[in-house]
């Protein structure tokens, strides 16, 4: 299981449509603290930013109460890596940054493909985020969106 999708009600488009350019430019990014040598380099990558306050409560009332959600900013191709300190994510892609993009899977060799897949959007599903995986064929310019959650 690298991806399983989950059946679960598809998030508001207004509440989606908050997450604006202007609003991810005016949250701070939690991904790395920023005296990590990875900050640096991953900050043009890759953000963590919380969720606007209308889409964290919905997501509370309607998914689960317990889960510290998040929203997922890629701006280019994820580079392979493995999620530290968490197995499952629980994710929700709201914009693809391309119709193409990949989730690839991959042994800790980091050659063998394990399994390869457009994630659908608009779909809630878990992802297995303690393997080497990475997210690609991003088109220059444009930005993968999810909602994301820790669960294990």
């Amino acid at each position: 299981m690298y991806v399983t999708y989950i059946n679960l009600p598809r998030i508001p488009q207004e509440l989606l449509d908050e997450i604006t350019d202007e609003y991810i430019l005016s949250q701070k990014n939690n991904a790395f603290p920023e005296n990590d040598p990875k900050y640096k380099i991953m900050k043009h990558i890759y953000s963590s930013i919380p969720p606007t306050d209308n889409l964290n409560q919905w997501c509370k009332e309607n998914i689960c109460k317990s889960i510290k959600w998040f929203v997922q900013v890629i701006r280019t191709d994820l580079p392979m890596h493995k999620d530290i300190g968490a197995t499952i994510k629980f994710n929700y892609i709201f914009n693809q940054g391309n119709e193409d993009v990949e989730t690839t899977f991959y042994e800790d060799d980091k050659e063998t493909i394990l399994h390869s897949e457009v994630i659908m959007p608009h779909r809630w599903h878990m992802l297995k985020v303690d393997t080497m995986h990475r997210a690609w064929n991003l088109t220059p310019g444009k930005k993968r969106l999810s909602i994301s959650g820790c669960i294990f």
